[in-house]
C-alpha cells in the first residue's frame, strides 16, 4: 500500500470518479494517494504537490472555493520552492 504507484493509481482511479462527477469518491481516492506521497517524500515534493492540485480541482467540483483554493496554493508553493518561477510547470 505504501508504495509510489500504489498512490499514481489512486489518483488515476480518482480522476475517473470525478469525470463521473463522483466528488466525494475522488476526494477519498486523493486523499489516499497524498498520505502515501507524503510518508514517502514529504510536503515539498512534486507529487505531493500534483495531489494537492488534484484535491483542489475536487473541491471547486464540489462548490468549495475556500478549500479549493487552500490545496491550489498549497500546491503553488511546493511548486514555486522545488521548481521556481521560470519553470515551464
Amino acid at each position: 500500500e505504501q508504495h509510489p504507484d500504489t498512490a499514481m493509481t489512486y489518483n488515476n482511479m480518482a480522476l475517473v470518479f470525478k469525470k463521473q462527477d463522483k466528488n466525494n469518491e475522488a476526494l477519498e481516492l486523493h486523499e489516499r494517494a497524498l498520505r502515501i506521497y507524503q510518508a514517502m517524500f514529504g510536503d515539498q515534493h512534486p507529487h505531493t504537490a500534483a495531489t494537492f492540485n488534484n484535491l483542489g480541482s475536487v473541491y471547486q467540483a464540489l462548490d468549495k472555493p475556500d478549500y479549493a483554493l487552500d490545496y491550489y496554493q498549497r500546491a503553488l508553493n511546493i511548486r514555486l520552492a522545488i521548481l521556481g518561477e521560470q519553470h515551464p510547470d
